[in-house]
């Protein structure tokens, strides 16, 4: 995983990225998409974008994560979970390792970001907003989405 992970900053043009102590890897997108690699195994990667923290004062917020968890179970994509120490909700895939390239990692996260985009609108649509200091509802592109992305 760690060559992999210096061909994939080689491809994207970034000086040098790596995996700290507790084998994780984080890193902006646009500055708006925060992503984190972890080497979870020698098997496999996990892919994990980071949503927002949770609203607590939405009742109808755990309804609709339930829903889109079933929806991209459904469909291949990644799922949602939180994560305690930031009190936030993540998008999480597994990126297994065997015939890995820089392309396909690259692919995966691409999966990931559309469906952390998607899952900020639809949850908007539905008067539940992610607090989320990067992440703006005016700097994603369109609101017309009434769906969740497959990405696959």
């Amino acid at each position: 995983s760690e060559l992999l992970l210096d061909r994939f900053a080689e491809k994207i043009g970034v000086g040098s990225i790596s995996f700290n102590e507790n084998r994780l890897c984080s890193f902006a997108i646009d500055e708006i998409y925060y992503i984190s690699l972890s080497d979870a195994s020698d098997e496999y990667m996990m892919i994990y974008g980071v949503c927002g923290k949770f609203p607590t004062d939405n009742p109808n917020f755990a309804l609709e994560i339930l829903n889109a968890n079933l929806w991209f179970a459904e469909n291949g994509g990644p799922y949602l979970c939180y994560e305690s120490g930031a009190q936030s909700l993540l998008l999480a895939l597994r990126f297994p390792l065997d015939d890995a390239t820089p392309e396909k990692l690259e692919n995966e996260i691409e999966v990931v970001v559309k469906s952390m985009e998607n899952l900020y609108l639809v949850l908007h649509n539905q008067g539940i907003t992610l607090e989320n200091e990067h992440m703006k509802i005016e700097e994603i592109s369109s609101s017309d989405n009434k769906h969740y992305y497959a990405g696959r």
